[in-house]
């Protein structure tokens, strides 16, 4: 055990003790008479004697009220007296320590510390005041005393009394809070991330680099700021009230993201947290703030943000597909999807619906008759009524809804609508007979609308209700077929877009109108783009000859007795024959012709049946070259028209002579052509599901796309993010590194030296310390250049890493200077390796002149030592090296179990007193001092 002693500067005795034991300490009289009390009487030796007793009972019966140790020892170091604090704390009685020494009562190098310092002031006679330390059940405990020699008249001390203090509390805590410090000092320092403190007014008072790397600022410059002055204007507000808020206690720290300003004016993404530092009386003193560099974060999430936008666009172009396929289907309902859908969401938000479920509202209105997609066509598109059993089928198209879209994961929240909303509240509604509030709220909510829709809307068995009607059939249906909370909202909503009263009959045409405009200025039906493309997209144009088209001509040519039949389509350049009976060549051939060859033609601009007699006298195709060169006299065609109004082309037959067509010619013509209109419509029909199942395909196509992109995306946000880390560990590794010799450097060496030997304490095992030093450096520098210098410290940095184990720590300490910590090493080890790096640089092939190195070696106790002044041992051995001749090795050994070493003469005292067995002064060398070298 190696217990360092430190003597203070001497202090009167009386002042010592006062400030030894402060408000419990022996008044300055109790001394006093303690010193003179025994020659005060005079007389013979034995009166003497009687009165040093009196003194010294006195004297005890005062310390024992004491709560600071007191002890008188004689000049041979014998304890006298102690007092009841004395004993309490080593558990012993009085009577038992009086008459023994310190070596008979403690450690040999606790009893030797404390002899040593007694012997000085003894020999000083003068009263000091130093810190102690003496072992304890529950370790070493530290004292600060005060001793005064006791001096007769003669000169000569013939007591010491002591007054000690247990300090050791005071001194972990100091201990602490240095520790604690340089802990932060290093954190602070050496961290990653920015950090800073800022006074309460936010001015910075302190910056790391990593946070002048994130603002691209130097420290000076950052010093010159505040932290309202970096921040963005749009976050600034809500950082003043958050620091507001922590200075006056209300929080204690806070932490966001916010916006930088680096210089520049460039934005940088910051995560902050601030908390507020207070002084004793809890004032705040200043803010704490960690500041890390999320920008790379932030642009990620911006992308990913990006796709998912994009991949909720995929889904409702899905959506929007499926819903035009329907749209296609019928007709007679266009639109109702979109317009159901809008007021749909317009009727949520008025009843409080959370913004998050609009979505799903959103897409289940524009799917709520998905279902129908599955229903037959002869019972969706039934001109009349449906029978019971056609009604039955028509009911499956909730569940078909369900069976359609529960597999799309993303369309599950959205079937509340499709499958529910022809639930009624009183329970007769379908498929479930769902009642009140058993019916989900999105479907409840958007059956009122799709009521008021479907009759306010014209369908092919009924005209369109008016907007009163339909408001008091809304009133009507509240609490039985609708939730009577939702009809009132949903009629105060429409108030103002539909006024109760019916609105006014449409204005006459103006006499400028178009029936007023000349014919010509009329624009032509055939050109019409809507016409033009109702007509693409059947897909017959250039089409082949099909049977049941083929059937229908010749079935006309037949049955009415014409040579020419044909099944005709009118774009805006020609007529294309789809079917044909009896057509003439190259006519017949060549399935088209220009329009000044068609007939055909007038029928799609009139929309209407067009019969001729005789064409060469009918003014309407007049100057038609059909006359001419195919000898078209009679002439009887009907339009084939969509469900929409758009005419195609039309059937129409044709004969070679003037004929009358007979109102029963024309109900047969009309027949058929309903017959080709049925295998068109189909065809449209057709192609319609195959373009929206093309643009499903599209779709899912675009959808995998985006979760293949968003599949990258991640990946490429984790290689950021191990990328990130890599740096971090590299910054970290360049902040511990010198950047001209590869080893640590002084920053790293004293954040690890009190950990690693603190780790040394807790396992008893020793710690060695050496400290080596190049030769006149100096002038070797100045000799052969600084580049030369710095070849030599690199080369001498190499040898030494080349002598260590792994887990030694070797760092430049400054300059040519380097340290190097052993764990584990004692004495022995330490010179063996201190010597192995001394004769390895010697043998250096050195270029210019040999190139040595002197090294200091110092090792701790068994107890452990101070992390610091193991290193100034080292040094003081470092320091001898040099002044005996440098190339050497020195080792300091801290007390008399490293060896027998020639003692520092002026390191020693007088013996007071009889010496000592074995030693002809009676004391121990000084711990300092000792020096053995290679």
């Amino acid at each position: 055990m190696v217990i360092p002693t430190q003597t203070a500067s001497i202090r009167p005795a009386e002042a010592g003790i006062a400030r030894a034991v402060p408000g419990d300490a022996l008044p300055g009289a109790v001394a006093s008479y303690a010193i003179q009390a025994p020659y005060a009487l005079g007389g013979s030796p034995e009166a003497a004697d009687e009165a040093r007793r009196r003194s010294e009972d006195i004297l005890r019966t005062i310390v024992d009220s004491s709560k600071a140790i007191v002890y008188l020892k004689d000049p041979q170091g014998r304890y006298r007296l102690i007092n009841r604090r004395w004993a309490e704390l080593f558990g012993v009685t009085k009577e038992s320590i009086v008459g023994l020494t310190d070596h008979d009562i403690f450690p040999a190098e606790v009893a030797d510390a404390f002899r040593d310092n007694d012997i000085r002031i003894l020999r000083g006679g003068r009263p000091v005041e130093l810190e102690e330390v003496a072992p304890h059940p529950d370790g070493i405990h530290t004292y600060i005393s005060v001793k005064v020699p006791l001096i007769g008249p003669d000169g000569i001390p013939y007591a010491l009394c002591g007054i000690s203090t247990d300090i050791t509390e005071r001194k972990r805590m100091e201990e602490a809070l240095r520790l604690g410090e340089e802990l932060f000092r290093g954190a602070f320092e050496a961290s990653a991330i920015g950090m800073a403190l800022a006074d309460p007014g936010g001015r910075w008072a302190r910056v790391n680099s990593a946070l002048c790397e994130i603002l691209g600022y130097t420290e000076e410059e950052l010093l010159d700021l505040t932290f309202q002055s970096i921040t963005h204007p749009d976050d600034r507000e809500a950082d003043i009230s958050l620091m507001g808020r922590t200075l006056t206690g209300e929080i204690g720290s806070f932490q966001r993201e916010k916006r930088l300003l680096r210089k520049g004016g460039e934005i940088v993404w910051a995560r902050i947290s601030v908390s507020a530092a207070r002084d004793l009386a809890g004032r705040p003193a200043h803010f704490v703030a960690q500041i890390e560099d999320v920008t790379p974060r932030k642009r990620a999430e911006a992308r990913a943000a990006a796709l998912h936008a994009e991949l909720q666009e995929a889904y409702d172009e899905t959506i929007a597909g499926w819903a035009r396929a329907l749209d296609l289907r019928d007709h007679e309902t266009e639109g109702h999807s979109r317009r159901v859908t809008d007021l749909t969401l317009r009727l949520a938000m008025a009843i409080g619906m959370p913004e998050s479920e609009l979505v799903h509202v959103r897409r289940g209105a524009l799917l709520h008759d998905i279902g129908k997609m599955g229903i037959p066509d002869s019972i969706l598109l039934k001109q009349g009524g449906l029978s019971e059993d056609e009604w039955e089928v028509m009911r499956w198209h909730p569940d078909l809804a369900a069976m359609m879209l529960a597999p799309i994961k993303f369309l599950r929240p959205a079937l509340d609508i499709p499958r529910y909303h022809h639930e009624r509240w009183d329970g007769t509604g379908y498929p479930r007979g769902m009642a009140g509030e058993e019916i989900p709220l999105a479907a409840r909510v958007f059956a009122v609308v799709d009521i008021w829709d479907a009759l306010t809307h014209d369908r092919p068995y009924r005209a369109a209700w008016s907007v009163a009607r339909t408001r008091e059939h809304l009133r009507s249906l509240a609490g039985t077929h609708l939730d009577p909370a939702i009809v009132p909202v949903f009629l105060a909503l429409i108030a103002d877009d539909m006024p109760e009263e019916e609105p006014p009959a449409a204005a006459p045409t103006p006499p400028d109108g178009p029936e007023s405009r000349p014919p010509a200025l009329l624009p032509d039906p055939v050109l019409d783009p809507a016409r033009l493309a109702a007509l693409r997209g059947t897909g017959l144009l250039d089409s082949q000859v099909e049977h049941a088209f083929e059937r229908l001509v010749h079935l006309a040519s037949k049955v009415l007795r014409a040579p020419v039949a044909l099944v005709s389509l009118v774009d805006d350049r020609r007529q294309f024959f789809k079917s044909s009976c009896g057509l003439p060549e190259p006519w017949s051939s060549a399935r088209q012709t220009p329009l000044s060859h068609s007939i055909c033609r007038e029928v799609v601009r009139s929309s209407a049946p067009l019969v001729i007699p005789d064409t060469r006298v009918d003014p309407r195709v007049s100057g038609n070259l059909a006359i001419s060169e195919l000898g078209v006299l009679a002439y009887a065609g009907v339009p084939l028209a969509t469900s929409d109004g758009n005419v195609l082309g039309s059937f129409c037959v044709i004969d070679f002579t003037p004929r009358q067509w007979s109102e029963v010619d024309l109900e047969i013509l009309d027949a058929l052509a309903a017959s080709v209109m049925t295998e068109i419509e189909h065809r449209m029909d057709l192609a319609a599901r195959l373009m929206v199942e093309e643009e499903l395909r599209r779709s899912q196509r675009l959808v995998a796309e985006q979760l293949r992109i968003a599949t990258g995306l991640n990946r490429e946000l984790e290689e950021q993010r191990r990328e990130l880390s890599l740096a971090n560990d590299r910054l970290a590794e360049v902040a511990a590194t010198d950047g001209l010799t590869g080893l640590k450097n002084r920053h790293h060496f004293d954040n690890a030296l009190p950990a690693v030997h603190a780790n040394s304490s807790a396992r008893g095992e020793p710690l060695s310390v050496l400290l080596a030093d190049v030769d006149q450096f100096k002038q070797y520098n100045d000799a052969f250049g600084h580049p030369a210098g710095d070849r030599v410290l690199r080369a001498v940095a190499s040898t030494i890493v080349g002598e260590l184990r792994h887990g030694d720590l070797a760092a430049r300490y400054g300059g040519e200077e380097f340290v190097i910590l052993l764990p584990g090493t004692g004495a022995g080890g330490a010179m063996e390796v201190a010597e192995r790096i001394r004769r390895a640089v010697k043998s250096q092939p050195w270029p210019y002149r040999p190139v040595t190195v002197s090294l200091g070696v110092a090792t701790s106790g068994v107890a452990g030592d101070d992390p610091w002044s193991l290193v100034d041992r080292a040094d003081e051995a470092l320091y001898h090296s040099k002044r005996m001749g440098r190339d050497r090795t020195t080792q300091h050994r801290p007390g008399p179990e490293a060896g027998p070493p020639p003692p520092d003469p002026s390191a020693l005292l007088p013996a007071v007193g009889p010496p000592s067995p074995g030693r002809p002064d009676g004391l121990d060398p000084a711990p300092f001092g000792q020096f053995g070298a290679a």
